[in-house]
C-alpha cells in the first residue's frame, strides 16, 4: 500500500501498461457476459475484440521493456507503440460492430471500456509524443 495520498500521486510513465491490462480485463469479462454478448455472437465478434485488446496489451509491454538507448530502439519502442495505437482504433470499431449487431450490447453497458480506451489513446498519445533516448541514469528511473 503506498504511503503518499492518492491527490499527491503522480501519474507513472508507464502508465499505458496498466490501464492496457485493465482495458483487456474489462473487455474480457465483457465479451464473456452471456447478458451482454450471447454465446451465438461470440466466435464472430466477442473473439475478435479479445484478440485485438490482447495486441493492444503485448504492444504496451514490449514498448515498456525496449529501453530506447539508441535511436534504433527508440524507433522500435514507438513502434510498438503505434502499434498499440492503430489497435486500440480497431478495437473502438470492433466494439462500434457489436453495438450494432447485437441489441444487448449498449454503449452505456460498454461505459467503463470506453472511458479505460479513451485513457489509453491519450496516455499512448503522450507517451509517442515523449519518447526519447534515455541514458543509464533514466533507465534506472523509469524501472
Amino acid at each position: 500500500m503506498s504511503k503518499v495520498y492518492v491527490k499527491d500521486r503522480k501519474e507513472t510513465k508507464i502508465k499505458y501498461v496498466v490501464n492496457a491490462q485493465q482495458l483487456q480485463v474489462e473487455v474480457c469479462r465483457y465479451m464473456m457476459n452471456d447478458k451482454r454478448v450471447p454465446k451465438s455472437w461470440r466466435y464472430m465478434l466477442a473473439y475478435g475484440a479479445i484478440k485485438i485488446v490482447s495486441s493492444i496489451a503485448d504492444n504496451v509491454m514490449a514498448a515498456c521493456v525496449t529501453f530506447p538507448t539508441t535511436e534504433e530502439k527508440l524507433n522500435l519502442r514507438k513502434s510498438y507503440l503505434n502499434s498499440a495505437l492503430v489497435n486500440c482504433y480497431q478495437l473502438e470499431s470492433r466494439l462500434l460492430c457489436i453495438k450494432r449487431v447485437i441489441k444487448t450490447a449498449t454503449i452505456e453497458s460498454m461505459a467503463n471500456i470506453m472511458s479505460l480506451w479513451y485513457d489509453e489513446i491519450a496516455l499512448l498519445k503522450s507517451a509517442i509524443k515523449n519518447a526519447k533516448i534515455l541514458n543509464e541514469k533514466d533507465k534506472q528511473e523509469e524501472v
